[in-house]
């Protein structure tokens, strides 16, 4: 893992928000400074954009052309990453959660109501009133809300009227949510993790294996990988591959991130980023399952007929009549023809 902070490149450990997009993570901190890294490269700003998007900056939004913040007073920022074009609006209520509805439309949920917003035009489409809005997702052609005691998915079809399927969600209150290949996932403060698939809501938390049920975020990796951000780390649920079983692997302190304290992740199957209050985390999943599958043993000699090999890298094909026999710790294995081998830090002399 590497740990990106205050020392290497991050203009500030501790970050008000952050969004990933088109494998580039946009930061920004709690004084207003942007950023993107991608990799552990720092590729744009740091950047002050405090004076043009007053107040505390707590929402990013981000795709291939644009990158949108949005601040706790009610003022937006939108910023063409191609033209460096930009569209201000203001006055718009507290804006809580953002999220992209066509190529120059979001959606929207402040501490007014919901919209659908042309930015470029600054024309709202009202689609819920009031402050019981609490999270927003838009997936397609559905969006989700999360409102006091329930979520709604709410799929928009064309000349005709929403459809709308409600999940009672009780007192519990949720602190993220996610809609990916037709699994829904929300994170909450105080019961772990919930998954609305095939009409059927599970709920994971410390009695099934979590190290925290304080959720502050969680990432779809797909439908049988998801992670979850903790106070003491991540959760890391993998699913068997019908979805019937699960197992649960915790990536802490203990065993690789620099801090425990997770407040954000972002990422995909090839790399991730979690975000503590002491800086970024740069990690790759596919190391991590290499890492928790490596039984305890390691090659000890390798040797055909009277070849020896050492430590390179070499790709050996045996001749018909040609034998290997290769010892690990603890165990010898022999192998006759066909075989390619390929052994990474090993040569034959």
């Amino acid at each position: 893992m590497l740990n990106i902070n205050e020392t290497n490149g991050l203009m500030q450990a501790n970050l008000a928000a952050a969004h990933m997009s088109e494998d580039v993570l946009h930061t920004i901190s709690i004084q207003g400074h942007f950023q993107s890294f991608k990799g552990s490269t720092c590729i744009s700003g740091p950047k002050d954009i405090s004076a043009k998007c007053p107040g505390r900056i707590n929402n990013i939004l981000s795709n291939h052309q644009y990158i949108i913040f949005g601040s706790d007073i009610g003022n937006l920022l939108v910023m063409n990453l191609k033209t460096g074009q930009e569209w201000k609006v203001d006055n718009i209520g507290s804006i809580k959660h953002l999220s992209f509805f066509s190529d120059k439309e979001i959606i929207l949920s402040t501490s007014n109501n919901t919209m659908i917003m042309d930015f470029k035009k600054n024309q709202r489409t009202i689609l819920d009133s009031g402050r019981s809005v609490t999270h927003l997702k838009m997936n397609d052609s559905s969006y989700i809300i999360s409102k006091v005691n329930e979520i709604v998915i709410i799929k928009l079809r064309k000349n005709l009227s929403p459809e709308k399927t409600r999940i009672p969600t009780g007192n519990i209150t949720v602190s993220a949510m996610a809609f990916q290949d037709d699994v829904l996932a929300f994170s909450t403060f105080q019961n772990g993790l919930y998954l609305f698939r095939e009409r059927q809501l599970i709920n994971i938390n410390a009695d099934a294996g979590f190290i925290d049920n304080h959720c502050s975020m969680m990432l779809i990796e797909n439908k049988n990988s998801i992670w979850v951000a903790t106070p003491s780390g991540i959760n890391h649920v993998i699913f068997s591959h019908d979805g019937s079983d699960f197992k649960i692997e915790h990536i802490t302190s203990k065993n690789g991130l620099p801090f425990d304290n997770i407040k954000g992740i972002f990422g995909n199957s090839h790399f991730m980023y979690a975000i503590g209050q002491k800086g970024i985390s740069l990690f790759s999943p596919t190391t991590l399952r290499d890492e928790f599958k490596t039984p305890d043993i390691h090659i000890t000699s390798f040797e055909s007929g009277n070849k020896k090999f050492r430590q390179f890298d070499v790709a050996h094909r045996l001749k018909a009549d040609e034998k290997i026999t290769i010892r690990f710790s603890g165990m010898t294995c022999s192998f006759g023809n066909p075989i390619l081998l390929k052994l990474v830090g090993w040569s034959h002399g």
